[in-house]
């Protein structure tokens, strides 16, 4: 009987955690992103001007952080960590940003014109 009840706990518990992932994923929590873009943020605030490859490389390098994970982060801190500019063969490029407002595209990105 109580092997049969610790079998049951297990299995909604197990239910509970795939239910907490599914909510996760819907409401678009990310537990990760405040330390993940605490990390890009000293990247690019130590290398301002760095194209959106060189941050993955130096994320991957540096924390093992995966390209698809980088360019994510990447994208959600726009605006409110670093801006974007345009560059040269359309490459991105991030640099500390000064909290001013920003231009958005169509993509979502905030873009400055590079001169």
């Amino acid at each position: 009987m109580n092997n049969d009840l610790e079998q049951r706990i297990e299995a909604l518990e197990q239910r509970l955690a795939v239910v907490e992932r599914l909510f996760n994923i819907a409401t678009g929590h990310d537990a990760g992103l405040g330390q993940d873009g605490a990390m890009l943020e000293a990247l690019v605030v130590e290398a301002p001007g760095m194209s959106q490859t060189g941050v993955c490389r130096v994320a991957r390098n540096r924390f093992g952080v995966a390209r698809s994970r980088v360019v994510e982060v990447l994208r959600r801190g726009v605006g409110k960590h670093w801006r974007v500019q345009a560059g040269a063969y359309n490459s991105l490029l991030y640099f500390p940003c000064e909290h001013a407002p920003a231009t958005h595209s169509a993509k979502g990105y905030a873009l400055t014109e590079s001169d």
